[in-house]
């Protein structure tokens, strides 16, 4: 209810929005300043794991652990300028973060200043990040919400980019398709459309 609650407080006069599809549950959410409701939205879009899109006035919200939508296939693809029907990338595993350290409030003790760490065991990057979050929660589902967000991290650094045939254009940010690379079954989110 917390992030329906944002959206409709944003748009004053306008259809209220039906219940997003988000699981997750917050203590409570300190909004300290005026900020714009993408900047409120977009911390607790990391940590829930879901999306948020505009598309001609109608705000849609996608959790990332979808099913795929569609399955493309080659036949759905247009080659690019070098005739490559799809390019992979993959981050060095230097760039990703091996430890992820999620600060929050926490309601049981006072609301005094907690945090939970996240470790991949394996691995060779040194990397480390910091979420500071204005967010009231127990040390339990920081934890796992903290684990899911590393895990987030390093399956996000894989990226695949290819042009589709112009029959499959309603595609939109947050949507979830399968396709066969390289002999392999990968389901990928659409994270960008050009």
């Amino acid at each position: 209810l917390l992030v329906k609650t944002l959206v409709d407080d944003a748009r004053p006069g306008a259809e209220p929005i039906a219940r997003p599809p988000i699981d997750g549950f917050l203590d409570g959410y300190a909004l300290d300043r005026v900020i714009s409701p993408r900047a409120a939205l977009e911390p607790l879009a990391a940590l829930f794991g879901f999306d948020a899109t505009a598309n001609g006035g109608e705000i849609r919200f996608s959790g990332r652990a979808a099913r795929a939508s569609l399955a493309l296939t080659s036949d759905d693809l247009v080659e690019d300028r070098d005739g490559k029907l799809i390019t992979l990338t993959r981050a060095q595993e230097s760039e990703t973060p091996n430890e992820i350290s999620l600060s929050f409030s926490e309601g049981l003790a006072d609301y005094r200043s907690a945090s939970v760490l996240s470790r991949r065991l394996e691995g060779g990057s040194r990397r480390q990040s910091e979420a500071e979050l204005a967010v009231v929660m127990e040390g339990g589902p920081a934890k796992r919400l903290a684990d899911i967000w590393l895990q987030d991290l390093w399956i996000a650094r894989e990226r695949a980019e290819f042009i589709l045939r112009p029959g499959l254009a309603a595609l939109e940010i947050g949507d979830a398709v399968t396709m066969s690379i390289a002999g392999r079954e990968r389901l990928l989110r659409v994270e960008t459309v050009t």
